[in-house]
């Protein structure tokens, strides 16, 4: 046989097998509705690395494409008018089918979620908190983290209630013989002041922070003891040291030893070691892990060369390297872990985990910019799972927007009619999640709504209970109108604030003084509210305690926010300039005032209130030589108006004009 006839009969058979293997392959995707609406879900996911987009803002997400895959900003801004372009238009699509099937979603409410199955941590705040009342050790572990994580400001530094009940909750542990409670507690006593320390007070009063080294601490009592906790995979006790940790960064010793213990757990298969990898891995803020990959990137020897270039040479040697692969954000340390986090969620997930499949849902479908068939049905068996079993985290979840974009609500809605989606997980919140929300709403228009006395201090104490003094105080001052003119709140509110300023709360000092100076719930005292004033001032220099909100009375009532440890110098100064006729009232004292709120003066429109204070303290020379044209400054320098310094503007332009004119 020639080689002709060979070459026409492999020919044949080559084409044979071809067409036999493409008959075989089925198609991308099948012609049901639910193909086709994964096939458009893939279309909008294709512009871009999903992986590298932010939970919260696109734009956020944008600024990360171009150091992770190379892109330089003119080709990211045309990537982002594309992904708007095209998800319009797609979403369009998805409607059109979905309408279509007229889909409804057929849901019902868990008679009662399951909360027994649930670890402290994760069921909701008043479950927990009845839990730790009734000698639950881990429950007690648990609202140490409650309750510190209801700082406003995040970053460690707590207010003076707060690390008081950080403080109750761990010595009530360590009574209970709960293995690392002890340590925790010295260790959270270690890193408060060393936290204060740490952040100074203008970075406090913008919500910036920065990691110190954390000091030795593994003479601390009990910390043999905290580390065979970890040798056990005791999750809780370390991401409660991670979390009183505050501004400081932990050593690696301490993670690496747990790590170790859940990553031998998940090699022989263990769900609850699955489980527990995930979380410690996953739950960390999205934006922090991506820090960590810049760092790492940074810190190669590709980027340090460039470096040593000529700035005009960085963007665009840093866009080749990136796409040659020379420096790749997957290589990383902390891309790695993320990964391995991810995939105990899934495993763990297919096997029936509800963590696994919350964690799953909300940060794996992150890093899939393709949905296979398999990812696609999971989305929805999972999600399904969820919300039948009443898994608490996930209504949670969902109810305050933390799917998206991973689990976009637009998918879900694919197969469920959204009233009917939302109304389910409203009525969850509403049944089995009250109390869980340390922070009263800021849409709420009164703090407590029962209209008799006993009624009033009931819901009152349960506020306390549930969401802290610190909220409830805040409450008070934005709230301020709607209480004042009721006899029976203003006996119960008031009678709760003498409490606190007692004990020594500087925000219940602030609160009382507020009260003595518009004289509601005792007689007006300009001279005790001074004092109230000065003794929170003397308290709150040295805690945090997020911000607080007071009608201000130079802005029309209008709502003007300042962080705690400026509040009492703030308050102070409006008392001084808008009563001058008290006794006790010193010049002097609020000239120094101004002068320790000056640093704080920026061309933001939420620093109003503090132009106008400094304005006038310079416009009449309170403790100062009077100077109208620092005044003006302070008056002008403002982004959105403030009644006060538009006033204070005015008057002293006319006034100029006036003197020039008899010139």
């Amino acid at each position: 046989m020639n080689k002709k006839v060979w070459i026409s009969i492999a020919a044949v058979l080559l084409a044979a097998f071809a067409g036999w293997f493409l008959w075989l392959s089925p198609p991308e995707y099948g012609d049901s509705y639910s193909e086709q609406q994964r096939k458009l879900w893939n279309e909008r996911r294709a512009r871009l690395p999903w992986d590298w987009m932010d939970g919260n803002s696109i734009a956020f997400g944008f600024a990360y494409l171009g150091f992770m895959t190379g892109l330089d900003w003119k080709e990211v801004d045309q990537l982002r008018s594309q992904k708007e372009e095209q998800d319009e238009q797609l979403a369009s699509a998805q409607n059109v089918l979905r309408n279509q099937e007229e889909l409804i979603f057929q849901g019902d409410l868990p008679a009662q979620p399951d909360f027994a199955s649930l670890p402290a941590d994760l069921v909701p705040f008043r479950e927990c908190l009845r839990r730790a009342r009734n000698g639950d050790a881990d429950a007690c572990m648990a609202m140490a983290w409650r309750v510190g994580e209801n700082s406003v400001l995040g970053i460690g530094v707590w207010s003076w209630r707060e690390v008081r009940d950080v403080d109750y909750w761990l010595n009530k542990a360590t009574d209970l013989g709960r293995p690392g409670a002890l340590f925790l507690k010295h260790f959270f006593q270690m890193m408060q002041p060393e936290s204060r320390k740490a952040l100074s007070l203008d970075e406090y009063a913008t919500s910036a922070s920065r990691s110190a080294t954390c000091p030795d601490y593994t003479g601390l009592p009990g910390y043999e003891e905290f580390e065979d906790c970890l040798r056990k995979g005791d999750l809780m006790a370390f991401r409660l040291m991670s979390f009183v940790s505050g501004t400081h960064d932990l050593p690696p010793g301490e993670r690496a030893l747990l790590m170790e213990t859940l990553r031998n757990g998940v090699k022989a298969g263990d769900v609850a070691a699955m489980e527990k990898m995930a979380q410690l891995i996953c739950t960390r803020e999205t934006r922090r892990r991506r820090s960590d990959v810049w760092k790492e990137m940074q810190a190669s020897f590709w980027y340090e060369m460039i470096q040593k270039l000529p700035r005009s040479m960085h963007l665009p040697l840093g866009k080749r390297v990136v796409q040659m692969g020379l420096i790749n954000p997957t290589d990383t340390v902390a891309d790695r872990e993320w990964r391995e986090g991810l995939d105990c969620a899934r495993v763990a997930a297919r096997r029936g985990s509800l963590i696994g499949m919350d964690c799953w849902l909300a940060n794996g479908l992150a890093s899939v910019d393709y949905y296979t068939k398999e990812d696609w049905e999971e989305v929805f068996r999972f999600h399904r799972t969820l919300w039948e079993s009443g898994y608490v985290p996930a209504f949670d979840r969902w109810e305050s927007g933390k799917w998206s974009p991973t689990l976009d609500r637009n998918l879900l809605e694919c197969y469920y009619e959204p009233e009917s989606l939302n109304k389910v997980s409203s009525d969850f919140v509403k049944l089995y999640m009250s109390g869980e929300y340390w922070w009263i709403d800021g849409g709420e228009k009164k703090l407590t709504h029962a209209e008799d006395a006993e009624g009033i201090r009931r819901e009152l104490e349960e506020k306390i209970a549930e969401r802290g003094s610190d909220a409830v105080l805040r409450q008070m001052l934005r709230l301020y109108d709607s209480w004042k003119d009721s006899p029976d709140e203003v006996d119960a509110y008031v009678g709760k604030v003498k409490e606190w300023a007692a004990e020594g709360d500087p925000l219940g000092k602030l609160v009382l003084g507020f009260c003595y100076e518009h004289g509601t719930g005792v007689p007006c005292d300009l001279g005790k509210a001074w004092a109230c004033y000065r003794e929170a001032r003397e308290i709150a220099v040295n805690y945090g305690g997020g911000f607080v909100s007071f009608k201000d009375s130079a802005n029309e009532g209008k709502s003007s926010t300042t962080c705690m440890p400026n509040a009492p110098a703030v308050f102070i100064l409006f008392l001084g300039i808008h009563h001058k006729e008290f006794p006790g009232r010193d010049g002097h004292v609020l000239y120094e005032l101004a002068q320790e709120l000056e640093p704080f003066v920026d061309n933001s429109p939420y620093t109003g209130h503090l132009r106008y204070l400094l304005g006038r303290v310079y416009e009449e020379g309170i403790g100062t030589s009077v100077d109208h044209e620092k005044a003006l400054k302070y008056y002008q320098c403002l982004v959105s108006g403030h009644l006060g310094c538009s006033e204070g503007a005015e008057r002293l332009q006319r006034e100029a004009k006036g003197n020039s004119g008899e010139k």
